[in-house]
């Protein structure tokens, strides 16, 4: 039990279990536990926005300042500065290798992997290959499409820019869109997550989009698998290194998927196929999992 005062708040009772703790040394320990954690950004985020915590009447009010600068500052301290430092590294070789003319305003995928996943091996030498994959993925998915990294590091602002790139795979760029944003959600999260975000974009697009396509989503799990292979472990991670790095073509990570129904409306991908889950559905499903199983790289 505590009661409000213009400082902290002050201890009338603490009770652990059935050990009394006198409130002078609960309010000491609470004194303790604020100068320490007064140290930390996060500590210093909340200081400067709220400005009062009250308990009345049954209801817990919190009174805060907004401040301009605080999605920055917030966003700051969601990466540790080694995972910051390890992003400008694959963004500085990314930005090298457009820049140079080994890259052009229109470029293959598999083009624009090679030279990342080569500084991953690099690093991997000494480092995490896992992390080294993860950062490379994530750099990769924000560059083919068309995001700077600076919405999730404030930092990189500063960092070499990218110029605006159409990047393809299979000649198509929506199809290098769905593959990254895939690889980069399973390789910083659950697959499942990948996959029902894929999947709901197919069904926005066959209300209101460009229709149901069973490409993209074969895309789509062919980005997944490729980010579960690149962070599943440190072999698995080292082995994707040196097949990409050694050279790869678009063909190696996204199988044929070209006479795959595509752009179907509501009505007629419920009318062919059942909607979700309907056996025609997990038919197709499951050609599209047989068919990225059999490339060598997934393998």
């Amino acid at each position: 039990m505590l009661h409000e005062t213009d400082g902290p708040p002050v201890f009338d009772l603490l009770q652990i279990g059935q050990l009394p703790v006198p409130a002078w040394l609960a309010d000491t320990l609470l004194e303790y536990a604020l100068k320490l954690l007064s140290a930390r950004e996060e500590y210093q985020i909340a200081s400067d926005t709220i400005k009062k915590i009250s308990v009345a009447d049954g209801r817990f009010t919190v009174t805060y300042a907004w401040q301009a600068d605080l999605p920055d500052r917030i966003r700051s301290i969601l990466l540790p500065h080694e995972e910051q430092a390890r992003l400008k590294a694959y963004q500085e070789r990314l930005a090298g290798n457009v820049r140079s003319g080994s890259g052009a305003a229109t470029m293959a995928l598999a083009d624009v992997m090679v030279p990342l996943f080569g500084l991953a091996a690099e690093r991997s030498t000494s480092g995490d290959a896992v992390a080294e994959n993860r950062a490379a993925i994530v750099v990769l998915a924000f560059f083919v499409n068309g995001k700077g990294l600076g919405v999730i590091v404030p930092a990189a602002r500063d960092w070499p820019q990218l110029p605006p790139s159409k990047v393809l795979l299979d000649g198509r760029e929506d199809f290098s869109q769905h593959f990254t944003i895939s690889a980069a959600i399973a390789a910083n999260a659950a697959a499942p997550l990948s996959d029902a975000i894929g999947l709901y974009k197919e069904i926005d697009d066959s209300r209101s989009g460009s229709g149901f396509s069973f490409n993209d989503v074969a895309a789509d799990r062919a980005g997944t698998r490729f980010g579960e292979l690149a962070v599943s472990n440190k072999e698995s991670a080292l082995k994707l290194q040196r097949q990409v790095a050694a050279g790869i073509r678009d063909s190696d990570i996204l199988p044929r998927v070209a006479d795959l129904p595509e752009f179907m409306p509501e009505t007629e991908f419920k009318k062919r196929f059942g909607g979700i889950g309907s056996s025609p559905y997990k038919r197709m499903m499951d050609d599209i999992e047989r068919r990225i199983a059999a490339l060598p790289l997934y393998r």
